[in-house]
């Protein structure tokens, strides 16, 4: 459930950046407490009326931080413009609404920013804001087990293609004590898939041998269905498709695969797609190149030649292709 409240823990975030006023410290330190408590609840929750009671709990509370922790005083009320918090009921709707959300609270944040007062101590106020993105991961993979008595006993092959729609949060930073942005820059992602396409497969396992030796495989199951998991179809709690690290002076993009399992008619032939892991770091500054460019693509090989279990064979692909929407 984490696309749901994503855009909730960044509110958390900016409302923690200390800056409550005199009167009111302590009260509002028990509020940032709660906050952060109940926004932990959420993300461990896996109940949806549970969820749902937890989330109206935020809401209220992050009305009234901003209300009395940042607009206390000689402060302007700044009313919280928080859209519904259950899920839409698309994942390009859902992504819509996270970044009306985001930015919404950017803009309010920023009208604020001429009314924090520093104490002489710098404060970093976290400033977000989303970027529209749409994508793909394309997956060339499979797996071969080495020969044994004389053959192969289980290989597959598949091409797998896995869209998405999400946002770009660039996360930039005010100093109270300069009154300026600092420079520095994290980015985080949320990405839901809109869609998994398995464009081809094949293979076959021996699942019973001949007694004689070397002998042969006098059982093949060939695969011939596939399954996907759905909890990798919209709203499932494993929607997501890349993932972002800020690291320093570099930032690491990751792809998530799909579960996809791939099965013979009978059932009794069972294959998972084993190849995932692809990822690409980039200096800051090239990442940031590449976002007001407006494209990111990277392909990555993965795999390993151990076959201690069926996983993914070394020279597998991963391809991502990003296009990002500089509004």
């Amino acid at each position: 459930m984490r696309y749901v409240i994503c855009c909730m823990i960044l509110l958390v975030t900016i409302f923690s950046a200390g800056l409550a006023f005199a009167g009111e410290e302590d009260y509002c330190e028990e509020l940032e407490a709660r906050i952060e408590e109940l926004s932990q609840e959420i993300e461990d929750s896996t109940d949806m009326s549970e969820l749902a009671a937890l989330q109206s709990e935020l809401s209220e509370l992050n009305e009234e931080y901003m209300e009395r922790c940042l607009g206390g005083g000689s402060l302007p009320s700044l009313p919280l413009e928080l859209l519904p918090s259950s899920p839409a009921s698309t994942p390009e709707k859902e992504i819509e609404r996270q970044r009306t959300i985001i930015n919404s609270q950017r803009r309010q944040i920023e009208q604020s920013l001429a009314f924090m007062e520093s104490d002489g101590e710098e404060q970093l106020v976290p400033v977000p804001r989303a970027l529209p993105i749409r994508g793909s991961v394309f997956i060339d993979g499979g797996f071969k087990s080495k020969p044994y008595r004389g053959w192969v006993w289980h290989e597959i092959t598949y091409e797998v293609k896995e869209s998405f729609v999400g946002n770009l949060i660039i996360k930039e930073y005010f100093s109270t004590q300069t009154g300026e942005y600092t420079g520095k820059v994290d980015y985080s992602i949320s990405t839901l898939s809109t869609g998994i396409d398995v464009l081809q497969f094949g293979g076959r396992e021996c699942l019973e041998a001949s007694a004689e030796l070397p002998g042969y495989c006098v059982k093949w199951e060939y695969y011939d269905l596939y399954e996907i998991d759905e909890s990798e179809v919209y709203p499932g709690f494993y929607a997501e498709v890349v993932f972002v690290e800020t690291e320093e002076d570099e930032v690491i993009l990751r792809t998530k695969s799909p579960k996809v399992l791939f099965k013979s008619i009978n059932g009794e032939a069972v294959a998972q797609l084993g190849c995932f892991g692809a990822e690409k770091a980039y200096a800051a500054d090239l990442f940031k190149s590449l976002v007001d460019g407006g494209r990111i693509q990277f392909t990555a090989q993965v795999g390993s030649d151990s076959q201690a279990t069926p996983g993914c064979r070394l020279g597998s692909i991963i391809s991502l292709e990003m296009n990002i929407d500089n509004l």
